[in-house]
């Protein structure tokens, strides 16, 4: 999946966890729910955190695309990581939302074809075959990413969106 897709499912994500479970929304939690969930293609050499100034923790030269970072021990991993480089900032609290975004990530990634590697390092690939990367079937489900977002929003800030019908 594009970027765009991970950006989008992990504000969604972090909007249902504000409205179900009570969590703090704030901007650093999106921030880092953001960040979490775009870490996993810090493997691919052209992807769009690799290209936007993140290269100091590129790590396309030690791994393939869709390996060990797109399963659970490289969520762990990174998650881990994150810990230590934020543990003296704001953004320590936040390190569960870095794994949250981080798994947001590889189940849409499960979405594609080329699937996912949960249990790395066994080779098993889950995938549902449903949307293809780059493909109309993805900017389809981007639209409705859009929409459920919107739907989230208006009921987390509890905009009355039935008057605007009157």
């Amino acid at each position: 999946m594009i970027y765009t897709t991970h950006i989008l499912f992990a504000l969604l994500m972090m909007l249902s966890l504000s409205f179900y479970l009570h969590f703090p929304f704030s901007a650093e939690s999106l921030l880092v729910v953001i960040l979490g969930s775009l870490a996993p293609d810090l493997d691919h050499p052209s992807s769009y955190i690799n290209k936007k100034g993140w290269r100091l923790f590129s790590l396309s030269a030690l791994t393939t695309h869709r390996g060990w970072t797109h399963s659970l021990i490289g969520a762990g991993a990174l998650t881990f990581a994150f810990f230590l480089i934020a543990r003296s900032s704001p953004f320590a609290p936040f390190y569960s939302l870095f794994f949250f975004g981080y798994v947001s990530h590889l189940l849409i990634d499960s979405l594609n074809p080329s699937g996912v590697a949960w249990l790395w390092p066994k080779k098993k690939r889950y995938s549902l075959n449903f949307v293809k990367t780059g493909s109309l079937g993805e900017i389809l489900f981007q639209l409705v990413l859009v929409g459920l977002i919107l739907i989230f929003a208006c009921h987390y800030y509890h905009f009355d969106y039935y008057n605007l019908l009157e």
